[in-house]
């Protein structure tokens, strides 16, 4: 069972800028502080802002890549069996 889901940009952002501007363009990221599953694919993370200095040049929503069922508790039971099962014995 997947536990983690990307997060990527809803649409490529085309931009046209100077050449001049290049060096000074950034991007910033902000996601969900959290997420708990069901995730649907599709749905929102956060947001891509790309700049050029102060001036925004785009914003761009994160969406997820794929989607992430809800752990069962008989997920959960087996996760805790095979953590169990591999731990090291104590000395």
């Amino acid at each position: 069972m997947v536990e983690t889901v990307n997060a990527v940009p809803a649409e490529a952002p085309a931009l046209l800028v100077e050449k001049g501007q290049l060096s000074s363009i950034t991007s910033e990221f902000s996601l969900e502080e959290i997420v708990t599953a069901p995730v649907s694919k599709g749905q929102r993370l956060g947001e891509l802002t790309i700049k050029s200095g102060e001036q925004v040049l785009a914003q761009v929503p994160l969406v997820a890549e794929t989607g992430v069922e809800r752990k069962s508790w008989g997920d959960i039971f087996l996760d805790l069996l095979r953590q169990v099962a591999m731990a090291k014995p104590k000395d």
